[in-house]
């Protein structure tokens, strides 16, 4: 139970936490850690992708390893690593140098595994972590799993819990299974988050869906955006109004902005822009216009490669 790992964790011992989407497991390990932090100790936080590690309100596990473990010193009492099942076996010989560490695993092994993972340039198996003594060990042989959900829309939780190994649609043929998600998802008209494979597609449809959603009741702001040579995820002119979110476009941290994660407009001011983290409570950064039209994109459509995190 909760109670019973809260009390083991309280009393020095790690824990690995899973479960599907929706299920609470990063609202859970935050209480952990903020009580752990009452007590006095040094959490560090991890996770493979810059969404999840900003979510969780640390680092990338990639930029800790370099930091603090090859070329530095690991302070931590406790590290939190979130979404565990993407770490690839590389990063996970890296944190095992550290010696006396505790840990608090929490993520979906549900999910998939990290792509083309390899040791040594052999390929390593896709469940080979979930299934080895590492992570026994680095779970302290704790382990608790979350099965309720907590998302507000509770049917499409029941859909996609329905999917996975022991739900009641795992074992029926794909034919099958998308006929009853086309029953379920019904909406018709632009939708707000698209997936496209395309950059080409990607700034066509957010073109459309930007001037789509202009809001009716206020008046929205005009970027004008200049591609610059070696972008990534090529700028583009955007209207921006308070309430809808954009995306970090960024190769490093700049004034807080982040790769890969979502923004959103809290104020518009002559010649800056509030945002603050999408569903999260950090604090407000304020942009010049041309930070925005740099760092920041429309979000209505994303591809497929960057949505991977």
């Amino acid at each position: 139970t909760k109670e019973v790992a809260q009390r083991r964790v309280l009393h020095g011992e790690s824990l690995a936490v899973h479960g599907i989407a929706g299920t609470g497991k990063t609202t859970y390990v935050k209480s952990l850690v903020e009580e752990l932090k009452s007590l006095g100790k040094k959490i560090d936080i991890v996770a493979k992708t810059q969404t999840a590690s900003a979510r969780a309100g640390g680092c990338t596990a990639d930029r800790y390893v370099r930091r603090h473990i090859m070329h530095g010193a690991c302070s931590a009492d406790v590290i939190w690593c979130e979404e565990f099942s993407q770490i690839k076996t590389a990063l996970w010989a890296q944190f095992n140098k550290p010696e006396g560490l505790r840990w608090i695993l929490s993520g979906d092994l549900n999910q998939f595994a990290p792509f083309f993972d390899s040791w040594h340039g052999a390929p390593v198996h896709e469940h080979a972590f979930r299934d080895s003594s590492f992570f026994h060990y680095l779970a302290g042989g704790n382990r608790l799993t979350l099965v309720e959900g907590f998302r507000s829309d509770m049917e499409l939780f029941n859909f996609y819990s329905s999917l996975i190994a022991g739900g009641y649609r795992f074992p029926q043929v794909l034919p099958e299974v998308l006929e009853a998600a086309r029953a379920l998802c019904n909406f018709k008209g632009p939708a707000v988050n698209n997936l496209v494979i395309s950059h080409r597609r990607r700034v066509l449809l957010n073109r459309q869906l930007n001037k789509a959603f202009l809001p009716e009741d206020v008046t929205p702001v005009f970027i004008r955006c200049k591609p610059k040579r070696g972008q990534t995820c090529v700028s583009q002119n955007m209207f921006i109004w308070p309430g809808m979110e954009l995306l970090g476009c960024v190769q490093a941290t700049r004034k807080s902005i982040r790769n890969n994660v979502l923004y959103q407009v809290q104020a518009i001011g002559e010649d800056t822009v509030t945002v603050t983290q999408a569903e999260s409570e950090g604090h407000p950064v304020q942009l010049t216009l041309s930070q925005v039209s740099e760092w920041l994109r429309l979000a209505f459509a994303r591809t497929y490669a960057s949505v991977q995190g």
